[in-house]
């Protein structure tokens, strides 16, 4: 499956309000169960970081690209 840059981008920004969304509900209940030994702060919070850090990282493209797609990556490690 290949997706041109703007419906990634369009994915990447549906998929974070969705986040927002959500997580708004959960007020009053983050220290609940969430999935094994997290809670749902735990979740939350975690997800908030992937979300940062995807966003950072393609604030700075990479100069080179060593591998093409993920199951070269997978492969690579």
């Amino acid at each position: 499956m290949t997706a041109s840059w703007d419906s990634s981008r369009q994915a990447f920004a549906d998929a974070t309000q969705w986040f927002v969304q959500t997580s708004a509900l959960v007020r009053g209940r983050r220290d609940q169960p969430g999935l094994g030994e997290w809670d749902v702060r735990a979740l939350v919070g975690h997800t908030s970081r992937a979300l940062l850090t995807v966003e950072t990282y393609l604030a700075r493209p990479a100069q080179a690209v060593d591998v093409a797609s993920a199951a070269e990556y997978f492969q690579a490690t």
